[in-house]
């Protein structure tokens, strides 16, 4: 299922990621519009779009914390969350069976971002990830 929001359909809602990610993500201007999709994924998918140039947003309890998290950049955090950018060309083995460890645990939020030029104007790319 793919949405396509507009740029006034952004400015109606006060926080565009605010029911699927509990900390908010500050971006400095509102893209023209936002396209949000839902693949069925895999790990080849997966690697596939972080190929594509896409972030891997990865938003989990403070704790536990695995190891794989140690080298992820944090860009937001607040008492009892943290929020991951996971930047590569693929998916590492540990971070994988992480995601898929906790696909159904409600405290943990992943999707792909990505900006992109549609029509000469700026969009970002929302992809929600599912890794089973």
């Amino acid at each position: 299922m793919k949405i396509i929001y507009s740029h006034e359909d952004l400015l109606a809602l006060e926080d565009p990621f605010e029911y699927e990610v509990g900390l908010p993500i500050r971006i400095r201007e509102l893209p023209a519009s936002v396209i949000e999709e839902e693949l069925p994924d895999s790990r080849e998918q997966l690697d596939r779009l972080l190929k594509e140039g896409y972030t891997l947003v990865i938003q989990k309890p403070l704790i536990p914390n695995p190891p794989v998290f140690a080298g992820l950049s944090v860009i937001a955090e607040n008492t009892v969350m943290k929020l991951y950018v996971y930047e590569a060309n693929h998916c590492e083995d540990a971070l994988w069976d992480v995601l898929s460890e906790n696909e159904y645990n409600q405290h943990w939020a992943y999707f792909l971002l990505k900006k992109s030029k549609v029509s000469d104007s700026n969009c970002l790319i929302r992809i929600k990830l599912k890794v089973r």
